[in-house]
């Protein structure tokens, strides 16, 4: 169990001659093989999707696997800041992240790795996490390789209708183009006011990203909600979970603003599901919910959210996530 970077698809063998995929210890030269697919055969497709992913960008990817070497859990690893933790039991703590606005509990947190908390929250170091959702339960977390020192961003005020409801609007289409036109070729810039792009070809960042529409559209007098749906397994998309902005237009029907799955236009709530392949509940909250059971943010955007979409336009721009993995 650890973060591992993907070394090879294919060529490993294990003993039972099956096709293996090779995966290097993060931070170690230490390589291990294990099974091409996980022991639960629904998350085969998006497992194999994970691995061509980390594949071609290099990320560390969260693996647990038993004693065969069949895949039992993996999470993508994210790069965040400790803001704050506090003990609440013996073995453990909370966590509040800076980048995803989350509250973590991490149980079972042995002496050392507190120790670790306490470091890497008192020198502003950036760290390495694995999480479940919707519950945000630690699986693993190490210092990361990012130098730079988390940094102390202040909040930026924007404030829509406080009632939350929609406001009803004539044309779906005009609004989709403004917003698809902030589309990012690269890194975004932010600064206390603005963010210049948004990185809609990302397979991540959908919190940041559908919270950033939503203030966008309130700065012209629009008040979205957001659309929530649960874990999302097709053959296009592999997410926990997914959010996008909904509008209200004066006939009474919504339309779902979200490039990333409907790059085309604007789409009903039905067509949005559909093009993800996705048949579960859906759920609709305010603009301001940040996680559909989590928490919500009033001021309805801060700097964190464009220090988010800027990280990830990066990460695009330097692992050429644009191009479709396959």
């Amino acid at each position: 169990m650890g973060f591992y970077t993907i070394t090879n698809v294919g060529n490993a063998r294990l003993n039972d001659n099956s096709t293996g995929v090779s995966l290097t210890k993060w931070g170690s030269q230490s390589q291990t093989t294990i099974a091409s697919k996980p022991s639960n055969d629904l998350l085969n497709g998006c497992w194999m999707r994970e691995v061509a992913y980390h594949r071609k960008t290099g990320l560390p990817l969260f693996v647990a696997t038993d004693n065969r070497g069949q895949v039992q859990n993996f999470e993508r690893a994210d790069t965040d800041c400790i803001e704050s933790f506090q003990v609440i039991a013996d073995g453990e703590v909370q966590l509040k992240l800076l980048y995803s606005q989350a509250v973590h509990k991490w149980s079972g947190i042995s002496e050392r790795k507190l120790n670790d908390v306490k470091r890497w929250t008192d020198t502003g170091r950036h760290v390495l996490i694995a999480s479940t959702y919707p519950d945000f339960e630690v699986l693993q977390a190490e210092e990361s390789d990012e130098l730079s020192e988390c940094p102390n961003w202040g909040e930026c005020r924007v404030i829509c209708q406080e009632n939350g409801e929609y406001t009803p609007v004539e044309d779906a289409r005009s609004i989709f183009d403004t917003i698809f036109g902030y589309s990012c070729a690269g890194p975004s810039e932010c600064t206390e006011t603005q963010i210049n792009c948004i990185p809609f070809d990302a397979l991540l960042g959908c919190a940041a990203r559908a919270h950033e529409i939503c203030r966008l559209l309130c700065l012209d007098g629009i008040q979205a909600k957001k659309l929530f749906v649960d874990e999302v397994q097709s053959d296009r998309f592999c997410w926990s979970f997914h959010v996008a902005p909904v509008i209200q237009l004066k006939n009474g029907s919504t339309r779902v603003i979200d490039p990333v799955v409907s790059p085309d236009g604007p789409v009903s709530i039905g067509e949005w599901k559909y093009l993800m392949d996705y048949t579960g509940a859906h759920y609709v909250r305010r603009a301001t919910r940040y996680i559909r059971n989590g928490f919500e943010i009033q001021d309805q955007a801060c700097c964190t959210t464009w220090r988010t979409l800027s990280a990830i336009a990066a990460k695009q721009e330097k692992h050429r996530l644009l191009e479709t993995i396959t």
